[in-house]
């Protein structure tokens, strides 16, 4: 038995299925019939196994709720609440995707209430805070829980890294800023501080492109990435080397062990300092649960050469685990870890399967080649991670690259020339070495880069690059071979027939993708987004796409971004503005910028939009134009409101983004199929409806829920059930509904 294998995956496993269950005492009732079972049975190292299972199930459960109780309960007591707060800054900076930054901020105590204990909270700002790290600060800000979509799930990703409340901050309050004043500071602050250091030396080395790729790649940090690379990264299935994971230890490991060798250190100072090395890339990588589990997993390897002991990597990672997991329960429900571990017990498990098949079939007799069996073993590899990856990037992703085995094969080998070329380049800048020993090492480095660039953006550029999964045929199809693939496996007899099962799944995905194409054919789609505030729309039919925004101050403008690259939507033709805050400037800005708009329609008040060219149509009062050849749009404002009225063959759809007095549309307009609003109108009743989608945040719909009297209408929430779809296809036939 792997000790600590079964230890650590029942623990994980156990705090998994604890988020998901309504009450947890039924868990810890389930773990005490399996320990009572296991009496029963005559095996005694299956009895041994099942009863330690069960204890460190019921260890694991409690371990949640006094977690839960202590942590997430207690601190969301205090969320959506105007709060005085001091406290001071323990991360970096970053610039957020929408405008502005984000920092992270210790709550030490607040002066308006009595807060549970000291906690993290994700602080959002327009402007930068005029402060570094570890400085106190004072300030005005709001709370609020990090809401979950279908597209990122925002709560889990923030309780992983130990911050259970979110908060946007009143700039214009004062804000107070105290420099620390004790001399000896935390070891974390000089993480922070060599981190930033390399970030400069990185930044002041390479053009803008380039550094934000080198600092991705090396100290996983994304946040100057810009979004065109980020999507190119995603759709080319590379993104893992930018998040710091086991390649980039082992890569690291097999740098510093060569440098300490060249040193003629003898063997247990070459394990030790490595050892050492890698503990201190993970405090500068945040000790995020992923580097933490291929840390973990590196260190055990070297305590074990230094002991003269061979480490399991099976064990190693079920110790990696529990030690993530016991000092930070949270981690749990970071998907990244799940990946991580997923991908590790792919590789150790599925790659010398897929190794002996290659082998029986006389690949590597045929190819001596040392080269192109190098190839052969790293396509072995990613395969390996991506089939056991894949039931998780269906499930919480939603899609997949197709090109990932041609890019990780192209990429893999310059990636690590580029780590250890980073890690020269670095010494020598500290070093301060003369300007001809580290243009070499430079310039070097920056071809290689420009080379991973090249083939990021080449391969991201391919249609069939990026593959949505959010589609009911994919969930039928993945159930299916599931249930084939575990048949094979319980009936041995029928093991040999895996061929007739791959080519199978293969002609049933392509069957299943050319009738939902049809499907989709003529098919015009209006998607209501959740984002909160406002109301987003995102209008589609035969790959021509319109965007109609009203954002406010508190849209979640994210998770409109992150719709988009969920269902591959990466050109935007038309945008139609009818209401923007100031706050939103940068966004509009950035968004017509990436998502390369045609044509631009401005019906709102605000009139600040940068891009002032042939792009901009302004509009005060009225405005009427198609979406698509049978699809009609046209703005109304009446008694000071906009209303959206939509025409699509035979469809007729109403549009309130703010709200308004249904009474003063007209009788003839207020008899529609769909009626969508973003601010709850007075004398909604009035209006005559198959559905009503109500588009606000959780809070907004708590406050009109009690408005809602007439129950003839089919009423869909997007703060409750995410992003609806109204869909209408070829023969003017409605359907609506959530996204599945």
């Amino acid at each position: 038995m792997r000790f600590f294998a079964v230890v650590g995956f029942t623990y994980l496993i156990t705090l998994i299925i604890a988020n998901f269950v309504v009450n947890t005492h039924y868990l810890i009732i389930f773990f005490v019939l399996v320990f009572l079972f296991s009496a029963l049975m005559n095996d005694a190292q299956k009895r041994k196994t099942f009863r330690l299972v069960s204890m460190i199930g019921i260890g694991a459960a409690f371990v949640y709720l006094i977690n839960y109780n202590a942590n997430i309960k207690s601190i969301r007591n205090i969320s959506d609440m105007d709060l005085t707060i001091t406290g001071k800054i323990v991360e970096l900076p970053a610039k957020r995707d929408t405008g502005g930054y984000r920092y992270t901020m210790w709550v030490e105590r607040s002066s308006s209430i009595e807060i549970p204990h000291p906690f993290k909270v994700m602080l959002c700002t327009s402007n930068p805070i005029e402060a570094e790290v570890y400085d106190g600060i004072t300030c005005d800000i709001h709370t609020f829980v990090p809401e979950n979509t279908p597209e990122f799930p925002a709560e889990s990703f923030y309780r992983a890294k130990g911050i259970y409340l979110q908060a946007f901050l009143y700039e214009h309050r004062p804000i107070k800023v105290d420099s620390p004043v004790s001399i000896i500071m935390p070891f974390y602050y000089y993480v922070l501080r060599v981190r930033q250091r390399l970030i400069l030396i990185i930044d002041s080395c390479f053009p803008k492109e380039q550094a934000s790729v080198i600092n991705g790649m090396f100290l996983g940090n994304r946040n100057f990435l810009s979004k065109d690379m980020r999507v190119s990264l995603e759709r080319s299935g590379v993104y893992h080397l930018f998040a710091v994971s086991g390649v980039h230890i082992s890569i690291l490991s097999g740098i510093f062990v060569t440098i300490f060798k060249t040193m003629r250190l003898n063997s247990k100072k070459i394990y030790v300092l490595t050892a050492i090395v890698i503990f201190l890339f993970m405090a500068l990588t945040g000790f995020t649960p992923s580097v933490m589990r291929s840390g973990i997993i590196s260190v055990v390897y070297f305590l074990g050469e230094i002991f003269f002991r061979k480490a399991d990597s099976i064990n190693s990672t079920g110790l990696a685990v529990l030690f993530i997991t016991l000092f930070n329960p949270d981690a749990s429900m970071d998907i990244a870890l799940w990946l991580s571990v997923t991908a590790t017990l792919g590789i150790i498990i599925l790659t010398p399967k897929l190794y002996n098949l290659l082998r029986e079939k006389g690949v590597f007799a045929k190819h001596n080649n040392k080269f192109l069996n190098s190839i052969i073993n790293s396509v072995l590899v990613t395969v390996s991670a991506n089939m056991a990856t894949f039931p998780i990037l269906v499930f919480c992703f939603k899609k997949i690259s197709t090109v990932t085995i041609i890019s990780n094969v192209l990429l893999i080998f310059p990636v690590t020339i580029i780590l250890f070329l980073v890690v020269l380049l670095i010494l020598l800048c500290v070093l301060r070495l003369p300007a001809f020993i580290v243009l070499p090492v430079k310039l070097s480095c920056g071809i290689l880069i420009n080379y991973v660039i090249f083939i990021v953006k080449t391969l991201s550029s391919l249609s069939i690059a990026l593959i949505s999964l959010d589609y009911p045929y994919i969930k039928v199809w993945c159930l299916i071979v599931l249930t084939l693939t575990c048949a094979l496996y319980l009936f041995k007899k029928l093991y040999c027939m895996y061929r007739a099962l791959v080519l199978f799944s293969l002609m049933l995905f392509a069957i299943l993708y050319f009738l939902h194409r049809i499907k989709m054919t003529d098919l015009t789609r209006i998607s209501v987004l959740n984002s909160g505030e406002g109301c987003s729309l995102v209008c589609s039919k035969n790959n021509a796409n319109v965007a109609i925004f009203n954002i406010g101050k508190k849209t979640n403008t994210q998770a409109i971004l992150d719709y988009l690259s969920s269902t591959n939507i990466f050109k935007i033709e038309n945008l139609i503005l009818t209401g923007y805050s100031d706050e939103n400037l940068q966004f509009i800005n950035n968004f017509i910028s990436v998502y390369g708009v045609k044509n631009v329609v401005n019906t709102s008040d605000n009139k600040q939009i940068a891009y002032y060219d042939d792009r901009i149509k302004i509009f005060n009062e009225q405005f009427s134009s198609k979406l698509f050849e049978d699809s009609d749009f046209s703005i109304k404002k009446i008694n000071g409101m906009q209303y959206y009225f939509i025409n699509i063959l035979d469809v007729k759809i109403i549009v309130c983004p703010n709200g308004g007095d249904a009474e003063n549309i007209s009788e003839s307009l207020r008899t529609c199929d769909v009626f969508v609003t973003g601010g709850f109108p007075s004398n909604y009743d009035k209006t005559n409806c198959l559905y009503a989608i109500l588009s606000m945040s959780k809070k907004d719909l708590e406050m009109v829920a009690n408005k809602i009297k007439n129950e003839d209408k089919n009423f869909l929430y997007t703060a409750l059930q995410g992003t609806v779809y109204i869909d209408v296809n070829r023969s003017g036939k409605l359907s609506v509904g959530r996204r599945i």
